[in-house]
Order: structure tokens, then sequence, then C-alpha cells
């Protein structure tokens, strides 16, 4: 069945209802007016089933701006009586999924879903094609992003056929996700840590979500991990561990230096390539672009990076390493929620890296205990580093050994379609 709603052409799906075939291309647009104008995919619906009196699940596609700030608020129903949800700001979220106020959507093909029931939006979901992704790791991937449900696995189960239909029409053969939309954004859902505010930057969902996913029959890829420690272990193991860089501290070739903002296009450019070189080989890295890392740069380094949390090591003037501390907003957020006089004391590792030829050297440890003696300046209390890969035992072997303890668990699933 099908039925104009909300500027596009919508679909109904009944409850007991398997397949879903959506016949479409990516909807090529342009903003105007305040409207994303283009093609439109054409839809097709088997329908079959009897309806039931829970009534039907309208899947509706997301087209226009008016349409994508539905898609972003739809948050709000889903947290409105969870007290440690940081809330959030629907004009920034907004942003990503507009071309011309985010660099990385231009890369990607992508196209939006909700669910709705008796007229009221219950669920909602990204489908998204990477084509750097494929590329560089020669598959054909679909990812899945942005997923916000009621805890209704029927509601779920149709959502997840919308996007992976889009997805396998694309020609991919498997899915991962979640994906918010890239390895650069937020990823997986939460497993562990729950009842505590979130750290900025990372998933946070539902306990649910997780039977909604493993019920569908997603499989689990990879658990990623949030390690978290107080400033005085921290420090206390960094003055420990500096007799294994003592050789580096002392070779004259060897700087480690504050990023130099005077010179901010330039420097970032040449760290863009340390990025994409020294993040190759892990798993669901993708490639960034030089608009799309600039852009990355100027919106952390101008909100959310102290000057000197953010250390560039370099031999012979050859920048061969980064690392930075970004402070954890979701802090005042979450007081501006709730109406309290909020204060940052957490700090997060976002990224330390290093050049292949440089690795297992001590340039890593380098970064993070000069980071540290940068902390000695700050009042901070916690710090944290995350996105760490169950896979990846040298890095969770650095950390640990320098006093963090496991604090947050995240999932990432997959599907073959």
């Amino acid at each position: 069945m099908r039925r104009k709603g909300m500027g596009v052409e919508a679909f109904i799906v009944n409850e007991l209802q398997d397949d879903i075939q959506i016949e479409s291309n990516t909807i090529r647009c342009r903003l105007v007016n305040d409207h994303l104008v283009g093609s439109r995919p054409e839809l097709t619906v088997i329908e079959g089933g009897k309806k039931e009196n829970y009534g039907e699940i309208l899947i509706r596609l997301i087209n226009t701006v008016d349409e994508i700030r539905e898609f972003v608020h739809f948050s709000h129903s889903i947290y409105k009586d969870d007290w440690y949800w940081p809330g959030q700001d629907d004009e920034e979220e907004m942003a990503y999924f507009l071309p011309e106020k985010n660099v990385t959507i231009r890369y990607l093909d992508t196209q939006l879903f909700v669910a709705e029931r008796n007229n009221q939006i219950v669920g909602r979901i990204a489908a998204c094609i990477n084509p750097a992704y494929n590329d560089l790791w020669n598959q054909k991937v679909g990812f899945i992003g942005f997923f916000e449900c009621i805890d209704d696995q029927k509601v779920a189960n149709k959502l997840f056929d919308s996007a992976i239909q889009w997805i396998k029409n694309k020609g991919m053969k498997e899915v991962y996700g979640p994906f918010n939309l890239t390895s650069n954004d937020v990823v997986g859902i939460m497993i562990k840590g729950f009842n505590r505010v979130p750290t900025c930057a990372l998933p946070y969902n539902p306990e649910y979500y997780q039977k909604l996913f493993e019920n569908y029959g997603f499989e689990k890829i990879r658990d990623t991990y949030e390690l978290k420690t107080n400033i005085i272990n921290f420090l206390t193991a960094c003055d420990k561990k500096k007799k294994m860089i003592q050789h580096l501290l002392d070779n004259p070739d060897i700087t480690v230096r504050p990023l130099n903002r005077d010179n901010f296009e330039e420097e970032v450019s040449k760290i863009r390539k340390v990025f994409n070189i020294s993040f190759a080989s892990h798993w669901g890295f993708c490639p960034v672009a030089e608009d799309e890392f600039l852009e990355m740069m100027k919106y952390y380094c101008y909100n959310y990076i102290p000057e000197d949390l953010f250390l560039i090591v370099e031999d012979k003037g050859k920048i061969v390493g980064f690392a930075f501390f970004n402070v954890d907003y979701n802090q005042k957020k979450h007081a501006k929620r709730h109406g309290y006089e909020g204060k940052i004391t957490h700090v997060k590792e976002y990224i330390v890296g290093v050049l292949p030829e440089y690795q297992k050297k001590g340039f890593g440890k380098l970064l993070i205990i000069s980071l540290g003696e940068q902390l000695k300046n700050h009042d901070f209390t916690e710090v944290s580093v995350s996105w760490i890969v169950e896979d990846n035992v040298k890095s969770l072997g650095l950390f640990r050994g320098l006093g963090f303890e496991d604090y947050s668990l995240f999932r990432v699933y997959r599907k073959q379609i």
C-alpha cells in the first residue's frame, strides 16, 4: 500500500509482513529553499499478512530539512525519562546530515528512515555506503547507524528490513553497525556501563538495544573498550614508566611540542597523512579526505581540546606521531539539561597515532606520558581512553599498564545479506 506523506512517497508495512522491496538509487539532491530536492527512489512493497489491531507500521524515507529535524528530535522521546542522558543540541545534530555544513556526508551514499505507528514516530535508522571504506578493504559492506527505537522487536525488525534492503539494492553483501556513519564517529552500542553519565563521543542507548539487534540475527563482530582511571594514579604510573622512554627523552633529534595553531591548516595537513597511514591496518578504519579531516580538527581544536593537550612528536623535524586529549563535554551538556552548575573534571584521550616504522619503539608511550605532564597544569580528576578494539592487545596492555581499568564496553555487529 502506498500513500503520500510529509512530502515524500512513503510505504506502509503490515506487522506480519516479512518482505520489503525497495527499488531505488541514491537520492541525489541539493539544498533549495530549505529543502533537499532531486530524484526520489521508487518504492515497491510486497503486501502480505493480516493486519493486527496494534496497527500498521509506516516506514518513511527522510528527504527534506524539516524531516531531518524530525529524525533528529526523536531521540528526546527515547531518553526523556533517562536521567543519565546528557541531552543533545538538535541543530548541531542536524548539521551532520546537511552537505553544506558537514564535509563527511558528501563522501557517503546515505538514506534515512523513520518508523511510524498511529502517526507517531517510534523508531529511526540510517543506511549508508562508504566507497572509501570498501575500496580500502576490498569489501562490499553497507552500514547502519543513528538507530533509535522503542522497545518493540517488530518495529526494530521493520527498520532493519528497510535499511538492509536499501543497502542490498546497492550491491552490498554485508552490513556492519551501528556506525554513525563512519569509524571516526560514534560506533557500536553500549553493552556495559549504564547508570552513569556517558563519556562524550561514545555510544549511549537503552539496555534493550542489544536484544533488538541480536534477536534480528545480527552477530557480534567486535567489542571495544573504554578504560578509565583517576589523574593521580595516571600521573604516578607515567612517572614510573619514564625510564622506558628515557632513550627518546635523551635523543636531541626527537622533539615533542604542541600543535602550532598559528599554522593550523599546514599542521593539520601533515597530521592527516600520519593519521591515515598509522591507522590503515586497524579494523574498521576508513581513510579521511583533506577537507574532511580539516573540518574535524577545527571542530575539536577550537571547542574541546586545550592548546597544551594536543601534542606532536617529531624526528629531525618530521612529524611521526600525534596525540590529544579532549574535555568530556557531556558533563556540561548533562548539567545544562538538568539545570545544575556543571564543571568538567574528566578528560578523554581521543587519538594516539604513530607512523608504522616508529611503532613498538616507545613513541606512543612518549606521547601519553608527555600529555600526562601537561595534565599537571589542569584540575581534571579523571582520564579515560576509548575505542580500543578487543583484539588490540598492544593498546590495551599499554593503558592497563598505566593504571587504567575497564569502564564501559561497546559492541559492533554484522549481518550477511
